[in-house]
């Protein structure tokens, strides 16, 4: 029996991506995967497609900027060029199933004549308040995506989101539900809670170095601790220059160390022998506000203590499953005290129960879950 086709789309890398990554590896036993991306998948056995292939023509760029520029708002229409390329791709691959990762691409391939094939939106945030805080933006992207989540929602097969509070927000404004598969990691069988080494507290951070993080109050908030707490920043230099700003700020102090990014597969094998995975978002914008990020599982599969800022998701799994503390607010002082109040018995304590709970809050619970629910699509 031949299995079912599945096109991915994504204008972003496939190789290093994790939620594509675990997109590809729960669903290429039982479906023949295309994936469309800015760089070859992780799995070579995949078939690739370049995103320069259904890009934007140069008229379609043209349109565009004319419409930003001189009217001062977005095109909202299907360009011709790129529906042209979509639809080539389409009669090329005859896909069973299109996944959708940017909403850009939703219009083009719902508003296809002789459809046949099944749309999922997989969104990664909540799309028209990406950028908020970029007034220029909000402007024209942002009324893109609010367009386009108003005239596509209700016509895709399965709608994916990444925590709760997106979901519930898409039921109110757009009267449609999804199901949540947030950013989990794999789960890690063979790794287990490390015990803390005499008196000296461990802690690390990692991700991309982004200006409106603020990674310099986590930074500044270790400052505050007496002089056996330590923390290792093991950054993506994403915003060159921020990162370059932090390692001629901090990186001559004895307490802080800018350590070199391990591939992804070692992220949580390398981050085992930590004490406390921390993470203080600013809520800068409502993104950020809801952030249930991939640090957070990866923390829990290499069994840490985990320390983060009273954002609404992450407040929710932390304090729920006992794997840590949330800090009274999101101020230096207030992450500094909550770290410092933890005792070594409870560093102790909370490994275990991210031990405990490992399984259950893994990416493998999640993808039985959307293998489920992509295979419905067929009944």
């Amino acid at each position: 029996m031949n299995k079912k086709r599945v096109l991915i789309i994504t204008s972003n890398p496939l190789h290093n991506g994790p939620r594509l990554i675990r997109e590809i590896d729960c669903l290429k036993e039982e479906f023949d995967i295309v994936a469309i991306g800015s760089s070859p998948p992780h799995d070579n056995t995949i078939e690739f497609i370049d995103i320069r292939e259904v890009s934007f023509t140069f008229t379609d760029r043209v349109i565009r900027k004319l419409f930003r520029t001189v009217f001062k708002r977005p095109y909202l229409g299907n360009l011709s060029g790129l529906q042209f390329r979509i639809n080539r791709v389409l009669k090329d691959i005859n896909p069973d199933v299109v996944i959708v990762h940017p909403p850009d691409y939703l219009p083009y391939l719902i508003n296809v004549s002789n459809k046949k094939y099944k749309v999922i939106f997989n969104a990664h945030e909540y799309h028209p308040l990406e950028f908020e805080t970029n007034q220029k933006w909000l402007n024209n992207y942002g009324r893109l995506y609010k367009h386009i989540y108003n005239t596509c929602l209700r016509n895709i097969d399965l709608f994916i989101n990444v925590c709760e509070s997106i979901a519930e927000r898409c039921v109110i404004e757009y009267g449609k539900e999804s199901v949540v598969i947030p950013n989990a990691a794999t789960y890690a069988p063979n790794i287990k809670p490390t015990v803390v080494e005499g008196n000296h507290i461990r802690l690390i951070h990692h991700g991309a170095a982004i200006v409106e993080r603020e990674i310099e109050i986590m930074i500044e908030a270790v400052l505050q601790l007496p002089s056996n707490y330590s923390l290792d920043l093991m950054l993506l230099p994403s915003d060159k220059g921020y990162y370059d700003k932090l390692t001629r700020q901090y990186g001559h102090l004895k307490q802080i160390r800018f350590i070199e990014p391990v591939a992804f597969g070692e992220i949580i094998p390398f981050i085992n022998r930590y004490d406390i995975g921390i993470f203080n978002l600013p809520e800068h914008n409502y993104n950020y506000a809801v952030a249930l990020p991939n640090k957070l599982f990866e923390y829990i599969q290499a069994r840490l203590c985990i320390v983060v800022s009273p954002s609404v998701e992450m407040k929710r799994i932390v304090e729920t499953y006992k794997l840590g503390y949330v800090s009274k607010g999101f101020t230096l002082q207030e992450f500094a005290q909550t770290i410092k109040n933890i005792s070594t018995a409870e560093i102790y304590a909370c490994k275990e129960h991210s031990d405990n709970f490992a399984f259950e809050l893994s990416d493998n619970q999640y993808q039985a879950l959307y293998l489920r629910k992509v295979k419905e699509l067929f009944l």
